[in-house]
């Protein structure tokens, strides 16, 4: 063992930890995503309702730039594509 290095099983359990986090959070997740969620599509009259509608459209300067470029030579050998 040599002093200062990390042990292997400390790795282990901040794994098992993530995994398990990773479950809970996945099991919150799908718990709201029952059927019985969402307008019954049966209203009174008492029923108040708001719908809303929109669009929206952002504008600014873009912080990055990808090309892709490529070119092509064909010729009968290497040396006369790489001279043209």
């Amino acid at each position: 063992m040599v002093p200062g290095m990390p042990i292997a099983t400390r790795a282990k359990m901040s794994t098992r930890f993530l995994l398990l986090a990773a479950a809970g959070v996945a099991a919150v997740g799908l718990s709201a995503c029952d059927s019985a969620s969402g307008p019954t599509g049966t209203a009174d009259k008492g029923t108040r309702q708001v719908t809303v509608v929109g669009a929206g459209e952002v504008q600014g300067t873009p912080d990055t730039l990808t090309v892709n470029a490529s070119i092509e030579f064909v010729a009968p050998d290497v040396s006369g594509a790489m001279n043209q």
